[in-house]
């Protein structure tokens, strides 16, 4: 806390208050200098281990925040990948830093070929190229070195499989991109992987974060109703939306997105705003890595010229957007507030090419604090301290889930873990948003009822004025409008009394239960007087069956019950089957 408070004292342009603690525990502060990175990295993982195999700390209680991934991540990841310690790397190029992810970016870059001259290649973070011939053995390699797996299979039937895939996607054979990913995933073996494994399970975490990367490029390819062209157009596009963006922007699964992962973090200071650790390292605190020697400081003192920018410095105001110092003590600040227990600061004497000079920040730290801060060192058997008093156990956490998690969490656990904590992508199809269509054109016809207009000409004008969906073609669209428009118009006329009793329309609903938060939205509460029934609209009881409905609908009525609304109905209405359910919502 008092570290916090002194390095705000020196900002330049903005002053803050002094923290004050809330907990009446001590905290721990340590400073550690190293020899050379490698020894920087052993020490901390050494520090990981202890305290995870002997006080009873999970691994995503660690945090290592680093000005740059890119420049100090690489000891980091080398040691614990040796040591067995599950890590997720953050910052704009830690996906493509884990071999699992440049073992399925390799293959995908391998499915373009158009002739020797025109074909995928693959560039990783470091700057090394892999050419089309080399794809193949190069992917398998990552993906053994990462997983463990086809180590023991036959490397020409694998090369088969491959092949055959990749004549697959050529054919047409697959609906989109994420088909083809699972496809390859199959041959890859990860059925395999264990996710009750901490190795494992942050591997399949970042083989999510892939599956986002096809999402994002496909949403781009396909929206207006544009079909996929397997014969190289997209191929192409994706190999060199791969290698010209992806592999230098893509990060791991956020931080906080990466709830039910045991890993620890290794991370960038800018990703860690708002996030806490109980035990935070800032390591690597040397000149020219923490300030960034893209810092203007380093203009004087190392002769270098000030940022160039694509276009001439006189045409905007670019010293507003170089570095400066002051931005740089601001990030320091971020860094040492994200411990909850102990931080840790470390740095390096020298580098495999130089000697080191520790960062003016650490030397502020060291000359500020000498009461405080304890000296440690690699060589020694020394390990640091935590406290955890008064911390929150993991079970007091609260976590907020949406209604809807929890009924597919009902509906598969395994489901759940890679849509909601891994991120997988939903496959893209021309019918995807039919059903959130149909919910938002009865909310306007709602709102257009209320306006003057009666009910069949509020269902018509909300149908041609608000009924999209974002990857058909314009011919299906067409079709799916007019079916769209007879099942509601049918529901109008059969419920009209319902319609003329709808109090509220999408009403947001958020919940205290147990450990936890619930957020929901009601499709529609309809008021007749003594009570209000909650409805939900599904589009057909092949995609939403009864059970699933009825927990839904009880969340909802649970939350409302406890917001003070008098809840006596519950019911589904089923519009494309034209049917209307009640569902029990009493207190049993």
């Amino acid at each position: 806390m008092s570290i916090g408070n002194t390095i705000a004292d020196k900002f330049e342009n903005k002053k803050f208050e002094h923290m004050k603690s809330i907990k009446d525990e001590d905290g721990y502060v340590y400073v550690m200098l190293a020899e050379t990175p490698e020894e920087e990295a052993y020490w901390i993982a050494e520090q990981i281990e202890k305290l995870v195999n002997e006080k009873g700390f999970q691994y995503s209680d660690f945090g290592i925040l680093l000005r740059s991934v890119k420049t100090s991540g690489d000891p980091f990841i080398r040691v614990f990948k040796k040591k067995g310690i599950p890590y997720i790397v953050g910052g704009t190029i830690g996906l493509f830093r884990k071999e699992e992810a440049t073992a399925v970016g390799k293959l995908f870059a391998w499915l373009y070929y158009k002739d020797e001259n025109d074909h995928g290649f693959f560039k990783d973070y470091r700057g090394n190229k892999f050419d089309y011939e080399e794809l193949v053995d190069s992917a398998i390699d990552d993906w053994i070195s990462a997983t463990g797996l086809l180590m023991d299979k036959d490397r020409e039937s694998i090369k088969k499989q491959l092949e055959d895939w990749k004549n697959n996607v050529l054919r047409g054979s697959f609906n989109n991109f994420q088909e083809v990913y699972h496809a390859l995933l199959n041959i890859l073996d990860f059925k395999n992987l264990d996710p009750d494994n901490k190795m494992y399970a942050a591997v399949m975490a970042n083989l999510g974060r892939f599956s986002n990367l096809l999402g994002d490029y496909e949403n781009a390819v396909r929206l207006g109703g544009n079909k996929l062209n397997w014969n190289n157009t997209n191929l192409k596009g994706l190999m060199w939306y791969i290698n010209l963006y992806a592999t230098t922007a893509y990060e791991e699964q956020l931080s906080e997105d990466i709830r039910g992962i045991d890993a620890v973090q290794i991370t960038t200071v800018h990703q860690a705003k708002g996030l806490e650790w109980p035990v935070v390292f800032v390591p690597s605190l040397i000149e020219r890595r923490f300030p960034s020697s893209h810092c203007r400081c380093y203009e004087t003192k190392y002769k270098s010229k000030k940022k160039i920018w694509l276009i001439s410095r006189d045409l905007f105001p670019a010293d507003r957007y170089d570095l400066k110092m002051d931005d740089e003590r601001r990030l320091f600040y971020v860094a040492v507030t994200r411990a909850k227990s102990t931080l840790v600061l470390s740095a390096f004497y020298r580098t495999k090419k130089k000697k080191a000079t520790l960062s003016v920040f650490l030397k502020d730290v060291l000359q500020d604090h000498p009461s405080i801060l304890k000296a440690i060192s690699p060589t020694n058997k020394e390990f640091i301290e935590v406290n955890v008093e008064g911390e929150p156990s993991k079970d007091e956490e609260i976590y907020t889930y949406d209604a809807g998690e929890i009924v597919d969490y009902t509906k598969c656990p395994y489901f759940y873990r890679m849509r909601y904590i891994w991120n997988y992508d939903a496959p893209l199809a021309e019918e995807l948003g039919y059903g959130n269509a149909l919910h938002y054109c009865l909310r306007r016809a709602v709102e257009l009822r209320k306006g003057g207009f009666n009910p069949y000409s509020a269902i018509v004008h909300a149908i041609n004025k608000d009924f999209h969906l974002p990857y058909a073609p314009s011919y299906k669209a067409d079709i799916m409008k007019k079916s769209a428009e007879k099942m509601l118009l049918k529901y109008v006329k059969d419920n009209l009394d319902d319609i003329e009793a709808v109090a509220e329309v999408e009403y947001r609903l958020e919940f205290p239960q147990k450990n936890s938060t619930i957020t929901g939205k009601v499709d529609v509460i309809i008021d007749r007087g003594e009570n209000v029934e909650v409805r939900e609209y599904k589009t057909s009881k092949k995609v939403a069956t009864l059970p699933l409905v009825t927990l839904q609908v009880q969340l909802y009525a649970l939350g409302l019950i406890g917001l003070g609304h008098r809840v006596g109905k519950g019911s589904v209405a089923y519009l494309q089957e034209g049917e209307i359910h009640p569902i029990d919502v009493s207190d049993d």
